[in-house]
């Protein structure tokens, strides 16, 4: 018999199927972490593109709070949106049924340079994190189940210890003007045009654009609607905007833990 997750299974010969013992643990737990939706970097990126600012961090081993993780780095494993529990019970194989006890006794262990004791898998499970909003680079589905044994086990305070994580910083002053308007009650998004980037606000029908300039978000308008009895309209009418979703807002309100992690 082997400790894991706080309660003996019987591991004689591998025989746990652990993505199934995952699914066993979280099925009917009120688990609010599994029910936010999950969002692929590639999807964001207009929108932490945004918001980035400074040099790289190059990657160094990191413990990382399961609620600073917004989401995957591919596309293909879920759709935007689904929860991480919609991932973890209906998206995940499990290698058909390879995952063992070692897969559970990897998620809570130091991960750092170990491999996933997985058939084919070959890549070290990285991160990368901007402002405190946190994506998978490699092991993409390793990440959901790993977020739903560590949730159900240790709490939803729980950690990946010990990840090789890149961290961007953001400019901060950008970051605050967002989540002021949050507070507000406005729908935000963002998009790019001709190299800039332009953030929307939308709240009770009315809708403002704005360009961060020289420290300041200013507001920008449609040249091509500003004749000269016409009120100024803000661009985008044919943006293909990016909602900037409330978990990503989240972790960049929440991101604490990242300045005590790098002291």
């Amino acid at each position: 018999m082997s400790l894991v997750g706080g309660s003996k299974i019987g591991f004689a010969g591998h025989c746990v199927d652990a993505l199934q013992e995952i699914r066993r643990r979280i099925h009917g737990r009120d688990l609010p972490l599994l029910e936010r939706p999950v969002f692929t970097s590639t999807r964001l990126r207009v929108v932490t593109a945004a918001v980035e600012a400074g040099r790289l961090y190059e990657k160094r081993p990191m413990d990382v709070p399961l609620r600073a993780i917004v989401g995957l780095g591919r596309g293909d494993v879920c759709e935007d949106g689904q929860s991480w529990r919609y991932v973890v019970e209906h998206v995940l194989h499990g290698d058909h049924g390879q995952w063992d006890e070692r897969a559970l006794a990897y998620f809570e262990s130091e991960i750092g340079d170990q491999d996933f004791p997985a058939p084919g898998s070959r890549c070290r499970f990285e991160l990368h994190c901007v402002g405190g909003a946190v994506f998978c680079e490699t092991g993409n589905h390793r990440l959901p189940a790993g977020m739903a044994w560590l949730a159900a086990t240790q709490g939803e305070q729980a950690v990946f210890r010990s990840v090789w994580m890149s961290v961007q910083p953001v400019d901060e002053r950008i970051v605050a003007q967002l989540l002021r308007w949050r507070s507000e009650g406005r729908r935000l998004s963002a998009d790019i045009s001709a190299g800039r980037h332009i953030f929307r606000s939308e709240r009770k029908g009315r809708v403002e654009t704005f360009v961060f300039d020289g420290g300041l978000m200013r507001p920008v308008f449609d040249p091509v609607d500003n004749g000269m009895f016409k009120r100024p309209q803000p661009v985008g009418r044919h943006f293909a905007w990016t909602a900037i979703p409330d978990t990503l807002l989240d972790a960049w309100a929440d991101a604490a833990w990242l300045d005590s992690t790098e002291a």
